[in-house]
């Protein structure tokens, strides 16, 4: 089952984790401009690089749903999110 997460209106692509405490996870921290909401993707390949193009996402999916639940849950707790968003948020600036 294929599910497809990446339907968000006003996206902006944040930052990258390419080496979380979740053994080596690529994964991607996505916001909506206008909530506070954040939302975490995982990515099936590497990234090299720290920032990727949004339209690289926009036929993203997971293998399914639960494996979908159970990242989002995993890195949602990380405290080191607020540290990236703020982080990249500067670099951005700059």
């Amino acid at each position: 089952m294929q599910v497809d997460l990446t339907e968000f209106k006003n996206v902006k692509v944040v930052a990258t984790i390419d080496q979380t405490f979740y053994r080596n996870v690529g994964a991607i921290i996505l916001y909506e401009e206008d909530s506070h909401t954040l939302s975490v993707r995982k990515l099936k390949r590497k990234i090299d690089n720290q920032y990727i193009p949004t339209d690289e996402l926009e036929n993203f999916m997971f293998d399914s749903q639960a494996d979908a639940i159970k990242f989002t849950h995993k890195l949602t707790r990380m405290s080191a999110l607020d540290y990236l968003l703020v982080v990249n948020k500067e670099k951005q600036l700059k």
